[in-house]
């Protein structure tokens, strides 16, 4: 399990994503204009949080997606947010146990805003569950809103 998983983060690290999850990229991309990068929208100032939705072909132009969503807030502005991070990689190279792979948050730790985007961004962190084999790994997600929704310029890493 273990190998596959490394190799599909090295082909989701190729693809702008792999700050979900590689838990450590240090470089977030803007996605293309292409009509294939993520849809974010602030939800509000306080309490604050993101919601948005993707896809990312994988590998870059080629037929397959990986796609995602994400609605998290800091509710009660403690510094741990709740919602949930849905990823799917349809991509038959990473299949699991014969199966899409597909990860899904089961807890957060903390979330704060961040500096560098046009409207606004978050930094979280918490633990997904690999739903093909119940292996619970970290992960940090960094969503950055560059605009208005559908421009193509915002980051989700």
């Amino acid at each position: 399990m273990r190998t596959t998983l490394k190799r599909f983060l090295l082909t989701a690290s190729l693809v702008a994503i792999a700050g979900l999850v590689a838990l450590a990229c240090e470089n977030s991309q803007p996605l293309g204009p292409e009509g294939n990068g993520p849809l974010f929208q602030l939800t509000s100032d306080s309490p604050f949080g993101v919601t948005g939705t993707g896809t990312i072909q994988s590998p870059p132009n080629q037929r397959y997606q990986q796609a995602f969503g994400i609605d998290i807030a800091d509710q009660n502005l403690d510094g741990v947010p709740e919602g949930k991070l849905v990823f799917e990689d349809k991509n038959p190279a990473n299949r699991l146990n014969s199966k899409t792979l597909k990860l899904r948050s089961v807890s957060w730790t903390s979330i704060v805003a961040i500096s560098g985007c046009v409207d606004a961004g978050i930094e979280a962190r918490g633990m997904l569950v690999v739903t093909n084999t119940n292996e619970q790994q970290r992960f940090r997600v960094i969503a950055c809103d560059n605009g208005e929704p559908g421009s193509g310029r915002d980051v989700f890493s």
